[in-house]
């Protein structure tokens, strides 16, 4: 099979994992479960849970387990994405080539539809876990990983570092801190949440690690470096509030030559596989593809 058909096809296999894992829109109150699938249906290239998926296939874990973990990833997705939208954060007015959350239905129904999608996460997770073979400490250490990768050192610190930042103090420190966070964090959980729970070795651990922390920046740069010019409608989003970006701070030419590097490491961490994880090697190269 082709990457191209890999792609779509895992992608297909996840919208109707989310779908499972989703209320209906006539679950009561039907605002709120309206609001949730509203924006996780808006789509998306789905590249975190395929990312947990690959992770899975190459661990050799089971369907019922890893399944569960790539839904609650790209709900947690999405409550960023929605959160990040209000008006006090980035006052987004598209995403995804669709209105904003808050503005099709409002700001309350929006912040109330990401608080869910974010504990409706760890109740999937939760039932993933029960249904593992992983022993009680086990299964702790991967609720702990989803709470420190999106707690106030991971996700959301990239947020508020994001919301501080302004162009006279723009630091390459301080813009990979909230590259690696506000992005790279879910990348990194779609990795190692996946290599906990198949108990993957040490060494296997530690080169998935590499790859996820070179892959997420790589993505973020990627994603300046497009967005550089481009109107909303070739975007998909846009917002009222413009944070600076890798492109701002270092030029265009000095981003692609660290996006390449990223992307290189990336891809040379899987050495560890044996060439077993073609997935994730065509994957880097994927987003390899973006800029060039």
């Amino acid at each position: 099979m082709t990457f191209e058909s890999y792609l779509a096809q895992t992608k297909e296999a996840v919208e109707a994992i989310l779908d499972r894992h989703l209320p209906t829109g006539e679950t009561f109150p039907p605002r709120l479960h309206q609001a949730m699938r509203y924006s996780v249906e808006a789509g998306g290239k789905r590249l975190r849970p395929i990312l947990c998926l690959a992770v899975g296939e190459l661990l050799g874990g089971e369907a019922k387990v890893i399944e569960p973990l790539a839904a609650a990833i790209e709900l947690i997705h999405t409550c960023s994405l929605v959160l990040d939208d209000l008006p006090c954060m980035d006052d987004g007015i598209e995403r995804r080539g669709r209105p904003s959350l808050h503005l099709t239905f409002d700001e309350s129904t929006a912040l109330l539809a990401g608080e869910a999608l974010l504990m409706r996460a760890y109740e999937i997770v939760g039932q993933a876990l029960s249904e593992s073979s992983l022993k009680a400490r086990e299964a702790g250490e991967v609720v702990q990983l989803f709470g420190s990768i999106l707690g106030s050192a991971g996700m959301i610190a990239g947020q508020q570092v994001d919301l501080q930042m302004v162009r006279s103090r723009l630091d390459v420190k301080v813009m990979e801190y909230r590259h690696s966070r506000k992005t790279g964090s879910l990348f990194h959980l779609a990795v190692k949440a996946p290599a906990l729970l198949c108990q993957a070795p040490i060494e296997a651990l530690n080169a998935l690690e590499i790859y996820a922390k070179n892959l997420g920046l790589a993505f973020q740069i990627a994603d300046d470096l497009q967005e550089k010019g481009a109107s909303a409608a070739e975007s998909g989003k846009s917002s009222r509030r413009q944070a600076p970006t890798f492109v701002d701070l270092c030029g265009e030419s000095e981003s692609k030559a660290l996006f390449a590097q990223l992307v290189q490491t990336a891809e040379q961490s899987l050495a560890v596989f044996s060439g077993r994880a073609k997935r994730l090697a065509e994957l880097s190269r994927y987003i390899g593809q973006r800029v060039t």
